[in-house]
C-alpha cells in the first residue's frame, strides 16, 4: 500500500488545487465506502427540512399577528 500510497501523492501534485480536491475527494469516498456522501446527503436533507420548519413557523406567526390586528 505505501507504494501505491506514495504514487498517489506523487500523480495529485500534476493536477490544479480543484482538480485535486476532486480527486482527493473521491478516493477518500471510494475508501470509507461512499458513506461521505450518503452522510452529505443525509445534512442537506436535514438542512432542507430545518429551512422548510422555519419558513412554516413564520407563515404561522405572521397569521398569528395579522389576526390580532
Amino acid at each position: 500500500m505505501d507504494s501505491k500510497k506514495s504514487g498517489y501523492q506523487r500523480n495529485i501534485l500534476s493536477f490544479s488545487e480543484e482538480q485535486a480536491g476532486v480527486i482527493l475527494h473521491q478516493f477518500v469516498t471510494s475508501c470509507n465506502g461512499g458513506e461521505g456522501e450518503r452522510e452529505e446527503g443525509e445534512r442537506e436533507r436535514e438542512r432542507e427540512e430545518e429551512e422548510e420548519e422555519e419558513e412554516e413557523e413564520e407563515e404561522e406567526e405572521e397569521e398569528e399577528e395579522e389576526a390580532l390586528e
